[in-house]
């Protein structure tokens, strides 16, 4: 029985061959016939392509001859004894076991066209997910077992993306030229799949039938590896993230790279891939502001920069030690942003695309704390727990052969106790400040991040003058928690609309979902030229003030100014002693925040001005209307508003409201309350202070 289904399989590996071979011949007469073809002449050698080719040339001599240059093939089970005995190896080989077991689901093509019909990326990109996770959960069962129970499931996987028309995703596919074979180039989404596909042929090609792993290496060097060198030679259109300056860059060329040192057997050709991944490097650390900021987000800096560090693993090993891409103070920097970002308790505000509750990988910032010498003895620590997890192909296959990744140690209490967050972290350039109460502080507290920035930054929200507001308290067992009140709301759930020129029309991206003003009834305007400035700074243990000047963010003549004034104040203050905070202990807490904006209008042209606050918390109007407003944002874990005004030197008459932020938007999936604090009469200069309270 055993024979005749390996008789039977070995026809259905060569059936597949053999018709791959035909489609790819089929795809190239059309490319040609189309004149849109996976050669073309449309683009001119690249200037760097010189510099490249020199720096291969150098580094040649020291490329090693071992190929894979990181991961051990299976059958090395000293090597691989390091994954075995790890606490999460059984449980690897128990998830093959249940996958196995399932029948393997293609995606059907008209899942990949949905996105062009109705805009919708989410259901291809989930089941997309779930075959690559397929195929990492089988390799991994593999690894870890060495009994060849799963290599049928992993050939059958190989053959199925082999087969795919596009590895791309549809939304990074335009038209679907790549799926219907009109054009050729790759996306983050490819280059990954890539270099999952390459570490299976390092380490399982022995195991592999000679048909699978023709295939499978056939098919990186057509889909990844070719079009990405011909787009240096000038060979065909210029791939457009090869220089870019974002997540992208990082995340493509790693995957790219990881996939030639898998596939490619001669020194020369790995040394090219090697010289083009450190020329383009510059780039990616050029997408972060002088001072290590990523305004793409803190999700973005883990997708990001921890592609980077797989990069830089990768490139100092297979080089021996000939290229050093965490070297200088840039990268350092990058990685401090990580620690410096953190507001409190373990909570990062949600800048731009951000997820509310992203956070640092331990992964990533323990081994940079290791291999730049940072003295961050925690993350080192977290890093090293989770070690014991056997769940990514390339974490398992790169990281459990890297001497500073095993030297970790796993118990913090042996290490030196870090010195913990500092009273306030700044980014200059960035125009982002983080305040902290005094760690000493036992009582509920305040701890606040403010940004100014533009309105062209990566993954851009229109969020000029942002901030949000974190309370902590102790628990019953002393522990520090944290509850976000007033936010920054994050990033939405992708759509076609999201990277499109209808961005701006969802609420959570224009300036309408965050807690920004509206100056006559106008939201803010999208461009490098609609900013803020710090204006004035000016920091001592008790309080910080920091004063922005953002009218340019709004484009509208007839504003002279308008000032956001951010007074934190880290002194103690009497709690409310009121129905609303009936359950709370009397006496003192730490901490309040004011928040003034001013408005002057040019003369002649009086204005209104409306301050608008963020947030998921329940909203209780204690007082909606006069000259004194009073909100509570939830209940013992949330914070008082106080609200006043003034228009030309008289006191206000404010009201307020509430709207849900994206109410019928089902690309906003936590929808956040708007509260907007609003005066009726127009008026030459108008001031809106907000005190917060815990």
């Amino acid at each position: 029985m055993k024979r005749v289904c390996k008789i039977n399989i070995c026809c259905h590996f060569c059936g597949r061959v053999l018709l791959s071979l035909l489609v790819g011949v089929v795809v190239t007469l059309t490319s040609l016939i189309s004149g849109v073809s996976c050669f073309s002449q449309e683009s001119p050698r690249r200037p760097e392509a010189e510099a490249i080719d020199a720096r291969a040339r150098e580094l040649t001599p020291h490329v090693s001859d071992r190929q894979p240059l990181f991961a051990a093939p299976v059958d090395d089970r000293q090597a691989w004894s390091v994954a075995t005995e790890l606490s999460d190896a059984v449980n690897a080989v128990k998830r093959a076991e249940e996958v196995v077991k399932e029948p393997l689901q293609t995606v059907p093509e008209e899942l990949y066209r949905e996105f062009y019909n109705t805009g919708i990326r989410s259901n291809y990109e989930k089941q997309y997910g779930a075959q690559r996770q397929r195929l990492n959960t089988l390799v991994l069962g593999e690894l870890v077992e060495n009994k060849g129970r799963f290599l049928p499931a992993v050939e059958e996987m190989i053959h199925m993306f082999c087969d795919s028309p596009s590895w791309l995703l549809p939304a990074h596919d335009r038209n679907a030229e790549v799926y219907d074979g009109r054009a050729i180039y790759s996306d983050l989404f490819a280059c990954e799949l890539a270099w999952n596909l390459g570490l299976t042929y390092a380490v399982l090609r022995e195991k592999l039938s000679p048909e699978t792993n023709t295939l499978l290496v056939d098919n990186i060097r057509r889909r990844i590896l070719d079009p990405f060198r011909r787009s240096i030679t000038g060979e065909q259109k210029a791939i457009w993230w090869i220089n870019s300056k974002h997540n992208w860059n990082a995340v493509c060329h790693m995957g790219t790279l990881g996939a030639a040192l898998c596939v490619c057997e001669s020194r020369e050709e790995r040394a090219w891939f090697l010289a083009a991944a450190e020329y383009y490097s510059k780039d990616f650390l050029d997408s972060f502001t002088a001072d290590g900021y990523c305004s793409e987000g803190l999700g973005y800096w883990n997708y990001g920069f921890g592609h980077y560090l797989y990069s830089a693993m990768m490139a100092e090993r297979a080089t021996n030690g000939q290229i050093h891409l965490l070297a200088g103070e840039k990268p350092k920097k990058i990685t401090l942003f990580a620690c410096e970002m953190e507001l409190v308790a373990g909570i990062y505000p949600a800048f731009a695309d951000c997820n509310i509750t992203a956070k640092p990988y331990s992964f990533t910032v323990g081994l940079l704390n290791k291999k730049l010498n940072l003295g961050h003895d925690s993350w080192s620590a977290a890093a090293c727990r989770q070690r014991q997890g056997v769940r990514a192909l390339q974490h398992v296959a790169v990281a459990l052969f890297d001497a500073d990744y095993l030297a970790l140690e796993p118990d913090s209490a042996t290490a030196n106790v870090d010195a913990g967050l500092p009273l306030r972290s700044e980014f200059p350039d960035a125009g982002v400040v983080l305040c902290r109460p005094d760690p000493n502080e036992v009582r509920g507290s305040l701890a606040v991040a403010m940004k100014a920035g533009h309105n062209n930054e990566l993954h851009n929200h229109n969020d000029v003058g942002s901030f949000s507001v974190v309370k902590t308290f102790r628990d019953a067992q002393g522990k520090t928690r944290a509850t976000l009140t007033i936010q920054d709301p994050g990033g939405e759930v992708y759509t076609r609309r999201t990277f499109s020129k209808e961005r701006y029309q969802g609420e959570l991206l224009n300036s309408f979902g965050h807690p920004v003003p509206r100056v006559n009834g106008q939201l803010q305007q999208t461009g490098a030229q609609y900013q803020g400035e710090i204006v004035s700074r000016a920091f001592t243990d008790q309080e910080d003030r920091i004063e922005m000047e953002i009218s340019a963010a709004y484009g509208l003549p007839e504003l002279e100014s308008l000032r956001r004034v951010f007074r934190y104040q880290r002194g103690a203050e009497t709690l409310h002693d009121t129905e609303s905070h009936s359950n709370a202990d009397s006496g003192k807490c730490c901490g309040c925040l004011h928040v003034t904006d001013t408005a002057t209008f040019a003369a002649g042209s009086p204005g209104t001005l409306e301050s608008a606050f963020i947030t998921r918390l329940e909203v209780n109007i204690i007082k909606g209307q006069g000259s004194e407003l009073e909100l509570q944002l939830g209940g013992e874990e949330g914070v008082r508003l106080t609200l006043t005004g003034e228009a030309d030197g008289t006191p206000l008459e404010l009201s307020v409201s509430t709207q849900i932020v994206g109410e019928n938007d089902e690309s906003v999936r936590e929808k956040p309350t708007r509260i907007a604090v609003v005066h009726a009469n127009p008026a030459q200069k108008v001031t809106i202070n907000c005190v917060v309270t815990p």
